[in-house]
């Protein structure tokens, strides 16, 4: 056993921000967050003012500490949570992520704001039965 394998280092174990259970990873794609603002660049990276404007002058930055992924909870179903990663200690954070985060990353579409190209009922029907109450 010599060349065995080892996953537990990449193995995200992260909680649920409601109710404290483990999540689990759903098989989808890390979504990184970019940054365009001097500003935003400096405070994610601790860069000076000097590297921070040669980045964004040469394109976004992408952080690659930060990204938005899906996870499933047993108590609430799927969702959509953004995952800040320690650079020093290695240790995983989640919270749920708020507009400005979801316009920031690349070719990812907010879940909870239905698509203007599909109609409503279309939209509806997607979303499962309504259930109502006992006839």
């Amino acid at each position: 056993m010599v060349h065995k394998r080892s996953r537990a280092k990449s193995a995200v174990k992260v909680a649920c921000p409601h109710c404290g259970v483990r999540l689990w990873r759903l098989n989808s794609n890390k979504n990184y967050i970019f940054l365009d603002t001097v500003q935003a660049v400096m405070a994610a990276t601790g860069f000076n003012r000097k590297r921070a404007m040669l980045l964004t002058r040469q394109g976004v930055y992408v952080d690659h500490s930060r990204w938005i992924e899906s996870f499933f909870c047993p108590t609430h179903g799927t969702m959509w949570l953004i995952v800040n990663k320690d650079k020093d200690t290695g240790e995983h954070e989640v919270r749920v992520p708020n507009d400005q985060e979801w316009e920031k990353t690349c070719g990812l579409i907010d879940p909870n704001q239905p698509n203007p190209s599909v109609s409503q009922y279309s939209w509806q029907s997607s979303r499962g039965p309504v259930v109502s109450g006992s006839r």
